[in-house]
């Protein structure tokens, strides 16, 4: 009798520690899914101000470049 208590006290444990453990992949899986969502959302903002200081970058220097070829055409004339 003792043996077979013991038997199933053990086999107790473990169906416990592998249910855990499921409990435990899933908050993983979770926590991991919400910090890559996080840091996507971290990425966007961040593109998105690259691309806006890129965008008036290039207008500044097309501007640039405009006034210094309208400063050579005057010369020419």
């Amino acid at each position: 009798m003792k043996k077979v208590f013991l038997t199933l006290a053990i086999a107790g444990l473990f169906s416990v520690t592998a249910c855990n453990s499921a409990s435990e992949e899933s908050k993983t899986e979770e926590t991991a899914t919400e910090e890559a969502a996080e840091m996507m959302e971290d990425m966007n903002s961040e593109m998105e101000e690259v691309v806006e200081t890129t965008d008036s970058t290039i207008k500044a220097v097309a501007d640039t470049v405009v006034t210094k070829v309208e400063e050579v055409v005057k010369e020419v004339k």
